[in-house]
């Protein structure tokens, strides 16, 4: 959780283009590492759950991309399904709480605030329906796939509105 006020603080000290991009290409190329079957052996020791956590809380603050490093920590260590949805569920209910708690609490609408809660509970409900037909390694494609097109979208919206505002979108 320290991570959390690191990431508050980079938020407001670095520009949001290049915080996506960094983010989105960093976790996009460590997805693609593991998923092609190379290990992080660093993962495995004794700090590793410290460092994805830390890695998923920075990230989560940074650019709200907090899973994929999670996924590359449960893809690295042959993480179990059953083991993995809910520990990232808990980690991301506590960094959600944690990181607007950290920033400024953000204005939505009524039926935003309703939309996002609605779809996070259709979310879980879904897994908890997929989970008892899919088998685990295809469980962990779509984890791989999903890490991987949240990772590549975050800095394609970064590439994009530099693109739109020039380099100045960076300063």
């Amino acid at each position: 959780m320290v991570a959390i006020p690191l990431g508050a603080w980079v938020v407001t000290s670095l520009p949001g283009p290049l915080l996506l991009i960094g983010v989105g290409s960093i976790t996009a190329a460590s997805v693609a590492w593991v998923a092609h079957g190379n290990p992080l052996s660093f993962l495995h020791r004794r700090g590793g759950p410290l460092l994805s956590g830390f890695t998923s809380g920075f990230f989560h603050t940074t650019a709200g991309t907090g899973s994929p490093p999670l996924a590359v920590y449960a893809l690295n260590t042959n993480c179990k399904q059953r083991t993995f949805v809910p520990t990232v569920r808990l980690v991301g209910l506590a960094t959600n709480v944690l990181s607007l708690a950290a920033k400024a609490t953000p204005q939505l609408s009524g039926p935003l605030l309703l939309s996002c809660v609605s779809a996070m509970a259709i979310g879980i409900a879904g897994g908890q329906v997929l989970s008892r037909w899919l088998p685990e390694e295809q469980a962990r494609r779509w984890v791989i796939t999903l890490a991987m097109i949240g990772s590549v979208t975050l800095a394609m919206i970064g590439s994009v509105i530099v693109a739109g505002e020039g380099v100045t979108a960076l300063w």
